[in-house]
């Protein structure tokens, strides 16, 4: 019989394995860089990372409970090859996932009955594993979010300043912008007035209606300047459209 080596890898286990997750639901964790079923157990270990997969996954408390009863089974079991070298009780490597039923406390623990040497050397290993998903989960999407609010605040500013140009323009010309388009220069812009950190005057447009009072203002990002901008636009009454807008 071949000897056990304490050091043999724990054998991941895909997310299709877990027979309740949809598709959908598979595509949200991976996107949280979440791949395995026992990286799913280790997350649901910590309090922050059941209500960040619950979110993620958009269930209730009790429903992740029954997705990581499941989950624990799964991660438990072990691979015919590698059972049948190491059929020996004493040598047996189990995988326990804690009190999962109905707690939520799922953990991989290395249960092996005899202590050998170097076993004990995959707990900081795990440890670290463990902080840097949550800081995966929580951390990220916050940095995500606030690299494309700022910019997009930015320019969803100079909209209005443009605005604000149109309906001075609107009254000085007896409220209608007559047949030709007004410029932004003929609004009351200089060059560089819209100008930003990460907008350019190039970045917006004034289209008018002729002999009305209806316009809409659009703002298109630069690819290279707002790599993950997206497109701003507002028209006359304050209707807000294009990929962007102020509740998001």
């Amino acid at each position: 019989m071949d000897s056990y080596d304490p050091l043999t890898p724990i054998v991941p286990h895909p997310l299709e394995e877990l027979p309740r997750l949809r598709p959908v639901q598979i595509a949200a964790l991976r996107g949280h860089r979440i791949t395995t079923a026992n990286e799913f157990v280790i997350i649901a270990a910590t309090r922050a990372g059941r209500a960040r997969l619950c979110e993620v996954l958009e269930l209730s408390e009790p429903a992740l409970d029954e997705l990581l009863q499941i989950a624990c089974e799964v991660v438990r079991s072990v691979p015919s090859q590698n059972a049948s070298l190491h059929d020996s009780p004493a040598s047996t490597r189990e995988i326990s996932c804690g009190s999962c039923a109905g707690t939520g406390a799922g953990v991989l623990n290395d249960t092996t009955p005899l202590r050998r040497p170097g076993a004990s050397g995959l707990v900081t290993p795990m440890i670290i594993v463990v902080v840097a998903l949550i800081l995966v989960l929580l951390v990220i999407p916050q940095y995500t979010t606030n690299v494309v609010y700022a910019p997009m605040s930015e320019a969803v500013a100079s909209c209005g300043a443009i605005r604000s140009a149109a309906r001075a323009y609107l009254k000085a010309h007896g409220g209608t912008f007559g047949e030709r388009n007004p410029t932004l220069a003929e609004l009351g812009f200089a060059p560089n007035d819209l100008k930003g950190s990460c907008t350019d005057d190039s970045n917006y447009s004034f289209a008018a209606t002729p002999s009305s009072a209806k316009y809409t203002i659009t703002f298109t990002p630069d690819t290279k300047l707002m790599p993950k901008g997206k497109t701003y636009i507002i028209d006359e009454n304050g209707v807000e459209s294009g990929t962007w807008r102020t509740a998001d």
